[in-house]
Protein backbone atom coordinates (compact mmCIF):
# COMPACT_ATOMS: atom_id res chain seq x y z
CA UNK A 1 0.00 0.00 0.00
CA UNK A 2 1.10 3.51 -0.63
CA UNK A 3 1.77 6.52 1.91
CA UNK A 4 -0.78 8.68 -1.11
CA UNK A 5 -3.37 6.14 -0.28
CA UNK A 6 -4.12 6.99 3.27
CA UNK A 7 -5.99 10.59 3.78
CA UNK A 8 -3.49 13.67 5.14
CA UNK A 9 -4.13 12.85 8.76
CA UNK A 10 -3.68 9.04 8.24
CA UNK A 11 -0.24 10.12 6.86
CA UNK A 12 0.55 12.34 9.98
CA UNK A 13 -0.57 9.58 12.03
CA UNK A 14 2.08 7.47 10.18
CA UNK A 15 4.78 10.33 11.04
CA UNK A 16 3.83 10.24 14.90
CA UNK A 17 4.37 6.61 14.92
CA UNK A 18 7.62 6.68 12.89
CA UNK A 19 9.27 9.50 15.48
CA UNK A 20 7.65 7.33 18.50
CA UNK A 21 8.93 4.05 17.53
CA UNK A 22 12.31 5.58 16.81
CA UNK A 23 13.31 5.78 20.83
CA UNK A 24 13.38 2.14 22.15
CA UNK A 25 11.53 2.79 24.76
CA UNK A 26 8.50 3.77 22.88
CA UNK A 27 5.38 1.28 22.27
CA UNK A 28 2.72 3.62 20.94
CA UNK A 29 -0.33 1.59 19.32
CA UNK A 30 -2.05 3.12 16.46
CA UNK A 31 -5.26 4.14 18.41
CA UNK A 32 -3.01 6.03 20.64
CA UNK A 33 -1.23 8.11 17.95
CA UNK A 34 -4.72 8.68 16.17
CA UNK A 35 -5.73 10.27 19.26
CA UNK A 36 -2.80 13.00 19.30
CA UNK A 37 -3.68 14.29 15.79
CA UNK A 38 -7.22 14.40 16.35
CA UNK A 39 -8.48 11.65 14.34
CA UNK A 40 -11.56 10.02 15.22
CA UNK A 41 -11.33 6.53 15.80
CA UNK A 42 -12.38 4.37 13.23
CA UNK A 43 -11.62 0.74 12.51
CA UNK A 44 -11.50 1.46 8.67
CA UNK A 45 -8.61 4.01 9.24
CA UNK A 46 -6.67 2.42 12.16
CA UNK A 47 -6.63 -0.86 9.62
CA UNK A 48 -5.46 1.31 6.51
CA UNK A 49 -2.98 2.45 8.70
CA UNK A 50 -1.37 -1.26 9.82
CA UNK A 51 -1.94 -2.69 6.30
CA UNK A 52 0.98 0.35 5.07
CA UNK A 53 2.86 -0.73 7.86
CA UNK A 54 3.24 -4.17 6.81
CA UNK A 55 4.29 -3.33 3.27
CA UNK A 56 6.81 -0.45 4.22
CA UNK A 57 9.87 -1.95 4.75
CA UNK A 58 11.05 1.58 6.84
CA UNK A 59 8.61 1.24 9.67
CA UNK A 60 8.36 -2.49 9.75
CA UNK A 61 12.08 -2.15 10.15
CA UNK A 62 10.85 0.08 13.44
CA UNK A 63 8.42 -2.72 15.21
CA UNK A 64 10.03 -4.43 18.07
CA UNK A 65 6.56 -6.48 18.88
CA UNK A 66 3.70 -8.41 17.11
CA UNK A 67 1.97 -6.27 15.21
CA UNK A 68 -1.16 -6.79 17.29
CA UNK A 69 0.48 -4.40 20.09
CA UNK A 70 0.30 -1.62 17.61
CA UNK A 71 -2.82 -2.44 15.79
CA UNK A 72 -4.96 -3.39 18.58
CA UNK A 73 -7.06 -1.24 21.20
CA UNK A 74 -6.03 -1.86 25.18
CA UNK A 75 -9.85 -3.46 25.02
CA UNK A 76 -9.03 -5.14 22.21
CA UNK A 77 -6.07 -6.82 23.70
CA UNK A 78 -7.54 -7.16 27.39
CA UNK A 79 -10.71 -8.94 25.77
CA UNK A 80 -8.78 -11.48 23.93
CA UNK A 81 -6.75 -12.27 27.02
CA UNK A 82 -10.21 -12.84 28.86
CA UNK A 83 -11.06 -15.16 26.41
CA UNK A 84 -7.55 -17.26 26.44
CA UNK A 85 -8.13 -17.27 30.55
CA UNK A 86 -12.15 -18.69 30.16
CA UNK A 87 -11.18 -21.61 27.61
CA UNK A 88 -8.53 -23.05 29.97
Amino acid sequence: MKATSLTAEERRVVEILREDWRDLLRCTAIHQAMERVGLPFSHASRLRIAEFFIGDAAVSGLIRWAPSTYVLTNNEKSGGSQAGTLSR
